[in-house]
């Protein structure tokens, strides 16, 4: 008959005093199968995710408005193009969600922009005519 005894493993330390080896991500290592601390046969692989998408920042808030700066270019949204920021925070004005390249969506307000919007907002009017 053959009996095992049991080995506690510490996911936490990273070290088993009773297993007297190093113990990574909750894996045994037996003696075979030793981790030398080397990577040198291991080949990095690097993939592009999908498109690149740069972040949006708001730059300054008055009474009048804000500037977004979007791509290296700076945007004016007055409250009187753009009502829907007239009584909002600060910070629901600076929570930003870029969903598509010219798409950014307010969650905290429920506002989605277009960058048409933003840069010609006579094209669409507040109310219709």
């Amino acid at each position: 008959m053959c009996m095992l005894r049991a080995q506690k493993v510490t996911r936490s330390s990273g070290w088993s005093r009773e297993l007297s080896q190093p113990c990574y991500a909750g894996s045994l290592l037996t003696k075979s199968t030793r981790f030398d601390g080397s990577l040198r046969g291991t080949k990095m692989k690097s993939q592009a995710l999908g498109a690149s998408i740069s972040a949006i920042e708001v730059t300054h808030i008055n009474a009048r408005g804000f500037w977004l700066f979007i791509d290296g270019r700076e945007y004016y949204l007055p409250y009187s193009d753009f009502p829907w920021f007239a009584d909002a925070t600060v910070r629901q004005i600076c929570h930003i969600e870029r969903n598509l390249r010219d798409q950014f969506h307010w969650p905290d307000l429920d506002v989605d922009l277009t960058l048409d919007m933003i840069e010609s907002p006579e094209k669409y009017p507040l109310k219709y005519k």
